[in-house]
């Protein structure tokens, strides 16, 4: 949820709201192509947080029209796996390839995303697991691209924000870092270890994605400050965030890892399935954020 303060009065605003106002507006544009390809989604294990991210992408894509092939295996050895990927990333039949994370022991991560052919990796990662300097920046990760979207859905100006980002991921820390940073923004990266207490009370911007829950105390922030929540862990079954958030803070916004961080990820995520459709048609240009 996003909790917005005016005054002395809290109005609560479901993250699932500018969800859906994105995707009626991406869905004009998906109807006009009539048919999508698929998007292959691979996973391993058994995870309650894995298994609810793919509910909401199951739930996204259905009313988007985009085709899933879901491919769950609770054992596969690492070979099999890159086998896979190869198969997947020759078949003309699929624009996208999306591999749940966590993967189960015994396979490397890094291997795996280095095997995803970068016009299909709509989770962005190829560019921020190490490959720079081979494989170009086609798609921003999805839970980055989340946050910066409800940025610029609430209007928030960045020029002269101090921003703190909990967290050094190539999934959401280095990528909102490289993005900030390309807005002229003071922007600093902490991560599990940092003493942050002082630049947290300085900050006007906290993202804070540590999976430690309840280890920040809203009340420490600072008056009109802005929170988001991508902190996902689970407690006795129930998703809970980095940040212990209490009614009299002084925050201006709080977004929170469920209603609000997760609903923008899986939008994150139709932005990038159709850019994924452009980039895997030799025959037509493709739009780039």
């Amino acid at each position: 949820m996003i909790y917005l303060f005016i005054g002395d009065i809290m109005e609560l605003i479901d993250g699932k709201i500018i969800q859906k106002k994105f995707l009626k507006e991406l869905k004009k544009e998906v109807d006009l192509f009539g048919h999508f390809r698929e998007i292959a989604v691979i996973s391993t294990g058994d995870n309650l947080l894995e298994g609810a991210y793919f509910k909401a992408i199951q739930s996204m894509a259905q009313k988007m029209g985009f085709p899933i092939r879901k491919m769950h295996f609770d054992y596969i050895s690492e070979n099999k796996l890159l086998l896979l990927i190869d198969q997947l990333n020759a078949d003309c039949n699929v624009s996208g390839i999306l591999v749940m994370h966590p993967l189960i022991d015994g396979i490397n991560e890094i291997k795996v995303r280095e095997r995803i052919c970068p016009k299909k990796d709509i989770e962005g990662l190829n560019y921020y697991y190490g490959f720079k300097n081979t494989y170009p920046e086609l798609y921003l990760p999805c839970t980055a691209l989340g946050i910066i979207m409800i940025l610029e859905e609430l209007h928030i100006s960045l020029i002269g924000k101090n921003i703190i980002i909990l967290n050094r991921s190539p999934r959401i820390g280095l990528p909102l870092l490289n993005y900030f940073l390309k807005q002229n923004v003071d922007v600093t990266i902490c991560h599990r270890y940092t003493d942050n207490k002082t630049l947290l009370k300085n900050a006007d911007i906290v993202i804070s994605a540590l999976g430690k829950p309840n280890h920040i105390d809203s009340r420490i922030l600072k008056k009109d400050s802005i929170i988001i929540d991508a902190g996902m862990c689970v407690v006795d079954k129930k998703i809970v965030g980095d940040i212990k958030f209490h009614q009299e803070s002084l925050a201006k916004y709080y977004l929170s890892p469920t209603n609000g961080v997760g609903s923008l990820t899986t939008m994150a995520l139709a932005n990038n399935i159709y850019i994924s459709y452009y980039l895997n048609q030799e025959d037509k240009d493709y739009p780039l954020f």
